[in-house]
């Protein structure tokens, strides 16, 4: 009922020009009061006798007759006060809830050393997440499925709900998905993102160019630097494969190869030579392979030299022509 009106039916009534109608809203509105309150029935009490205590006082020191007026002031003014603390607890509600929505959305983090790891989300979602990676998911995942990869790589199982879309944020980069599977890299020592997909559709979107539907098989890959991207076919099962243990990369360059190694064998790659970095192999591996078998293989298909100190591989040679 609003308020503007109520307030016109208690001047009606103490003024005593208030119709039979008029008398019965205000009365089912006086018996609603008590579930209209967030507050307990005592406090609701000690309202209205600090109300009436007040009311008394003014007019006495004004000379008026407080008797005769008693029931009927005593009821205009206690609703009154009682329209005043609604609406004051109206808009504290108000403030309230504007606080509670803007509150910052809370994450649990996922991270991992120099091992995977293999994490169920609360929606059944399943996630392997590579070595030296952390990712977050919000709290509250249930409703809403969202998840930041900070760096590193991750592979998503995601469990199909079309009513709470699955996202991972991704630096410039947001993927979508309503249940699907999908891999991310993103490793900091590298200057590309890539997103390949195993089955389903996945939405990949930034704030400028990109607005792509990926379909199995197919890989974005996504240049930080220029925001530029391309779309490759490729073979999901063996560039996902890395979370069984078996290493499959398909003409890469030996920047990224690095950060496999370092992943799987936790050795730094240092190239001497930086120009190497940039040349490209392909080549497969466990990582149950000796790292000493690795960098041999390396050395026989590039003709680079390599010693180890200290937990660093440097690598050196003439640049690729």
């Amino acid at each position: 009922m609003h308020y503007d009106y109520l307030y016109y039916l208690l001047n009606k009534q103490a003024g005593g020009a208030i119709s039979p109608e008029e008398e019965l809203i205000l009365e089912k509105w006086y018996n609603s009061l008590q579930y209209s309150l967030p507050v307990s029935a005592k406090e609701a009490h000690a309202v209205k006798e600090r109300s009436w205590e007040n009311l008394q006082h003014q007019l006495a020191d004004n000379g008026g007759t407080i008797a005769p007026v008693r029931i009927l002031w005593k009821r205009w003014f206690l609703a009154a006060a009682m329209l005043v603390m609604i609406a004051g607890l109206s808009a504290l509600a108000l403030l309230f809830n504007r606080n509670t929505a803007a509150k910052p959305q809370t994450y649990t983090a996922v991270e991992t050393g120099k091992q995977k790891k293999s994490v169920t989300l609360p929606d059944g979602s399943r996630v392997w997440v590579n070595a030296h990676s952390r990712l977050r998911f919000a709290d509250g995942f249930d409703g809403n499925r969202h998840i930041i990869l900070d760096h590193g790589e991750a592979y998503f199982e995601v469990t199909r709900d079309t009513i709470h879309p699955f996202q991972v944020k991704v630096d410039d980069l947001e993927v979508s998905v309503l249940g699907t599977a999908f891999n991310i890299q993103s490793f900091p020592q590298l200057s590309e993102i890539k997103v390949t997909v195993t089955q389903g559709k996945v939405a990949v979107n930034d704030s400028l160019n990109c607005n792509e539907k990926l379909l199995p098989a197919q890989e974005l890959t996504y240049l930080r630097s220029s925001h530029q991207f391309s779309i490759t076919s490729i073979d999901p099962s063996r560039n996902n494969d890395w979370k069984n243990g078996k290493i499959w990369l398909n003409n890469i360059t030996l920047n990224e190869l690095a950060v496999y190694i370092r992943n799987i064998y936790d050795y730094d790659v240092v190239f001497v030579n930086k120009e190497l970095g940039h040349c490209k192999n392909t080549i497969n591996f466990s990582d149950k392979d000796q790292l000493k078998e690795v960098l041999d293989l390396l050395k026989l298909l590039n003709k680079i030299s390599y010693t180890i100190k200290n937990k660093t591989i440097y690598l050196d040679g003439r640049s690729c022509q």
